[in-house]
């Protein structure tokens, strides 16, 4: 598979999927639990962050910057991830402006999310561990993902998640509630608690996924939500589980309350 980086032909490795945004200076590559950006004209990867199939991250530590931009180098060990995948989807807008006035600048919005067979559909289990170790690795596949499309500049997180009709509310809890938080908080360097959202639905099925920011949850001017669905999915055993995370405030913010510059973020709500 080739795709086509500011004119000149790029060799991109098979079963990678090449995703170029309009008027944005990066093309992003996924395969699984790997993600690459790359910069619009040079040859080798700004930032690659490689998750192999069956790990997780371990620590990070800043390796270099470039052009202003901390690059992080994952290190990883291996665990089991026994989900069946079907796929993993990546989601990513850039507002330019909102109303009738351009933004000061744009504020990148995205949701990184897999769809998975369930494997509690269709039975009652007063075991979920599955689930729950399964939302660990993902936490930390998902915030990794989010850390390259957003530059290392996370400021506002949130999750959710959407199970078929042969599965349970508390499926969704099991993903999102005992593993997934902690993982996620390490990795942006957070502190407030992650947002959170659940429903049943049907493949299509729209979730609005809540953000705050990452440091103090109080900080009315990243109060926000993110639109997210999946065309073929949940199927009736399926779950879609999603992360959603922001490099700015909403657009236009001006309602008070207290502010990014005013936060002590201790405590994960002032």
């Amino acid at each position: 598979m080739n795709s086509d980086f500011a004119g000149g032909a790029r060799s991109v490795p098979p079963g990678w999927l090449a995703v170029r945004e309009t008027g944005n200076p990066f093309a992003i590559c996924c395969k699984l639990q790997r993600i690459a950006v790359f910069s619009v004209g040079s040859h080798d990867a700004d930032r690659v962050v490689s998750v192999p199939h069956g790990h997780r991250q371990r620590a990070r530590r800043p390796v270099a910057q470039r052009r202003g931009e901390t690059v992080w180098e994952p290190e990883f060990e291996s665990v089991d991830l026994r989900l069946v995948v079907r796929k993993r989807v990546v989601h990513i807008e850039d507002v330019h402006r909102d109303g009738e006035k351009a933004v000061a600048r744009p504020v990148r919005r995205a949701v990184i999310a897999a769809v998975f067979t369930n494997p509690y559909a269709g039975k009652y289990s007063e075991d979920l561990s599955e689930l729950i170790d399964a939302g660990e690795i993902l936490a930390r596949e998902f915030m990794t993902c989010a850390q390259a499309i957003l530059g290392g500049n996370v400021r506002a997180y949130g999750k959710g998640g959407i199970v078929g009709e042969n599965g349970e509310i508390e499926h969704i809890a099991a993903l999102l509630h005992p593993k997934f938080g902690r993982p996620t908080r390490a990795i942006a360097n957070g502190v407030s608690i992650l947002p959170s959202v659940k429903k049943r639905g049907g493949q299509g099925a729209t979730i609005d996924i809540p953000i705050h920011h990452k440091d103090a949850m109080m900080i009315r001017s990243h109060f926000d939500s993110v639109e997210f669905r999946v065309g073929d999915a949940p199927r009736a055993n399926e779950i879609v589980v999603a992360l959603a995370v922001s490099d700015g405030p909403r657009p236009h913010p001006r309602v008070g309350g207290l502010t990014e510059a005013e936060a002590e973020g201790q405590d994960g709500l002032r």
